[in-house]
């Protein structure tokens, strides 16, 4: 019982000297909000983030991706997400994104093939259909 107390004492003291922060509750002021933000590093705006964004392997957000970016930046920003978090959120997006699109892509070839296949067996003539003169 003496460790638990003692951990107890010490987070009260680290508390006491603002090694802890509370998250804002509902009822937060504006001013308790923008210094619980700048503390853990929530950028001013939503857009913010995607100037900070880095997607993995030198990648770049096209015109496409934008809006899907600042959607999760929206979010991001309502729900106090570090940048970091959000890095790594939009780069997991887009890596499943991408895996989705090449699994696609594989099933469509595979499907192409199958058919280019049938449709030479059912069309090709074949050897014993030759007739002799």
């Amino acid at each position: 019982m003496g460790s638990l107390y003692g951990a107890y004492r010490e987070m009260e003291r680290e508390f006491s000297k603002g090694g802890l922060m509370r998250v804002p509750g509902e009822d937060a002021s504006e001013d308790e909000i923008s210094r619980y933000r700048t503390a853990i590093g929530v950028p001013d705006s939503a857009s913010e983030y995607l100037d900070v964004l880095k997607l993995e392997n030198g990648a770049e957000l096209g015109e496409a991706e934008k809006p899907i970016a600042q959607m999760f930046a929206d979010i991001a920003h309502e729900s106090n997400t570090t940048p970091e978090a959000f890095n790594a959120l939009v780069n997991k997006y887009f890596e499943v994104e991408t895996a989705q699109l090449e699994n696609m892509i594989e099933s469509d070839s595979q499907r192409r093939s199958a058919g280019e296949t049938e449709l030479r067996q059912e069309y090709e003539p074949h050897d014993d259909h030759v007739s002799a003169r």
